[in-house]
């Protein structure tokens, strides 16, 4: 299978083009997510090719070395892309010292074609790798199925690599030449070609299950705290007074609020007050079972959801709470000791009163103020 190099050399620069003005578009207005790094990488894979079509009418330093650089440097900031995607700090060194090799290498060997062909491959492979590598080390924590088609689109280019490695060990230097007619060179440029589309296609989809995936959590989670928001939190307690109205199962609510939370707010500003909520949020959160529900209420109130538990059973984790909130040393930003306390309200829920997310929310209110009342830092039960 011998394909026209020539051509197949402009269907990939058409392509690559074309790809990164459409990651550049889509991306313009959120270049954090790393289509930024991927729209310029694509449009430096599309000036490489340009170049390699250009051998035999142009110099060999820009047919040859800068071209490479060129391919080099795209797969570095693709590399750049990755990490920035999944918001990590890039090992700079080892992203870009490739690109500083490939430029010493050709420039050194650029009369020894069979040379560069075998260090390039070795160099590019090396560099696709550290790609997959990155992508497989955050796998777990990326969002949906579009990772494993960036990495299908690796893995294809890998392949390449390797297949070209062995096939050229044995040849001469003409007849491995970038632009003579074979089923290897014609196999590789299909697979760059492949891999090109896979490439963007997956990149693409995983910055959209991304922004999915945190448009879902801002739809559930308050941001700030990172337990349930108010909705969602009101959501699952319908569901559990629902329960608790057929008799079959009971469910104790907590209403916790942070005493004196304006006053923090007032002396030592909002950013201090956002980590007050963050050290009581921390603290519910550590503390409860695996059927236990917690959310941000509003402001400085926070809400509890204790499924298959009574009052006693509420009363005994408010009062944990409380005493873990108490013991927590917080400084303020001029090393002041912060005294933080909690107040809560424990109500458990019963048939006689046919619950509702409004008597529940009522009683355990009641009870919230009453220990309020009584001095706070304090549990009340109703």
């Amino acid at each position: 299978m011998n394909l026209d190099v020539p051509t197949l050399f402009v269907v990939i620069v058409l392509i690559s083009a074309l790809l990164a003005i459409s990651i550049g578009l889509v991306g313009c207005r959120n270049f954090r997510d790393g289509t930024l790094y991927w729209a310029i990488g694509l449009a430096l894979h599309s000036a490489s090719y340009t170049l390699y079509s250009l051998r035999d009418t142009i110099s060999a330093v820009a047919s040859i070395v800068l071209a490479n650089v060129l391919l080099s440097a795209a797969l570095a900031l693709f590399a750049e892309g990755i990490f920035q995607f999944q918001n990590r700090r890039p090992p700079r060194w080892l992203i870009w010292t490739p690109v500083a090799i490939v430029a010493a290498v050709f420039s050194l060997a650029i009369d020894a074609a069979k040379f560069r062909v075998v260090a390039g491959t070795v160099i590019f492979a090396l560099q696709s790798a550290l790609v997959l590598v990155a992508l497989i080390q955050k796998r777990r924590e990326t969002a949906g199925v579009s990772q494993y088609i960036l990495a299908s689109a690796l893995a294809l280019v890998l392949a390449m690599f390797l297949m070209r490695l062995l096939t050229v060990m044995g040849m001469s230097a003409a007849a491995i030449s970038l632009t003579a007619p074979s089923s290897v060179q014609s196999l590789t440029f299909l697979s760059a070609i492949a891999s090109l589309i896979l490439f963007s296609i997956g990149f693409l989809m995983m910055t959209k299950e991304q922004a999915d995936e945190r448009n879902l959590l801002l739809a559930y989670q308050d941001e700030l705290t990172r337990l349930s928001n108010r909705r969602s939190i009101l959501g699952a307690l319908a569901q559990h007074a629902a329960l608790a109205a057929r008799g079959s199962r009971p469910v104790t609510i907590l209403m916790i609020d942070i005493d004196h939370f304006k006053r923090v707010n007032d002396t030592y500003g909002h950013l201090m007050g956002d980590e007050v909520l963050r050290m009581v949020a921390n603290c519910i959160r550590a503390r409860l079972r695996t059927q236990d529900l917690a959310g941000r209420y509003g402001g400085e109130e926070f809400l509890v959801i204790l499924p298959n538990t009574g009052i006693d059973g509420g009363r005994h984790l408010a009062e944990t709470l409380r005493q873990t909130v108490a013991a927590i040393p917080i400084n303020s930003p001029g090393g002041q000791r912060l005294e933080v306390t909690i107040s809560a309200g424990v109500h458990e829920a019963s048939v006689a009163e046919n619950p509702s997310v409004e008597t529940l929310i009522g009683a355990a209110d009641k009870a919230l103020y009453r220990a309020k009342e009584n001095g706070r830092n304090r549990v009340e039960a109703l």
